[in-house]
């Protein structure tokens, strides 16, 4: 296992998978078999995302803490962390060239807590900048007050882009550190 002077936390590897999420979609293909790295609107996108990430990544307070050590005879093994404590992507990473990491269970979850983060990725897998088809039912946002009623693809990209929703969405995700690596990179405003 890898050992840190600083804390990591499930919301900075959320940050870390969505940089990934980003160099994954370069190195995809269209239905057309175009490489989306050639497309200047997919690597304007990926590049902002990148860039986005890794701003907010970088510039997180970090406390320095003594590294602790592995048993004797522990060094230089991987994969010691217990299954029931892993928070697995839920992505379909079968065409992904970078994985995603798994995120760690830092304290028990509630179903009601696991049923938000569900619906959250959901709803940014739906999420779309340019499609205003509607939706075959409507959704509502798990973490805003006053249920907000979205009806398209672009509805909900907008509404995940609000400050009032990422201010709402980081009182949950910091606040229960048990982020695991499932959500989609944040598209660009």
């Amino acid at each position: 296992e890898v050992k840190f002077d600083v804390n990591i936390s499930n919301s900075d590897i959320d940050k870390i998978n969505k940089m990934r999420y980003w160099m994954n979609q370069m190195m995809m293909k269209t239905e057309d078999g175009i490489m989306h790295i050639s497309q200047p609107k997919s690597l304007d996108a990926a590049q902002k995302g990148l860039q986005r990430n890794l701003l907010l990544l970088l510039e997180e307070a970090r406390h320095h803490e003594e590294k602790v050590g592995v048993p004797c005879g522990h060094e230089y093994r991987w994969n010691m962390l217990e299954n029931k404590l892993r928070l697995k992507s839920k992505a379909d990473q079968a065409n992904f060239f970078y994985r995603m990491i798994d995120g760690v269970r830092i304290e028990e979850k509630t179903k009601a807590s696991e049923a938000v983060l569900e619906k959250l990725i959901e709803l940014y897998q739906k999420m779309d900048v340019i499609d205003t088809n509607p939706l075959a039912y409507h959704e509502v946002c798990p973490v805003c007050p006053g249920q907000l009623m979205m009806t398209t693809p672009r509805d909900i990209h907008q509404h995940l882009h609000s400050d009032q929703h990422k201010y709402e969405e980081n009182i949950i995700v910091d606040s229960s550190d048990t982020v695991a690596s499932s959500s989609c990179a944040d598209s660009v405003r």
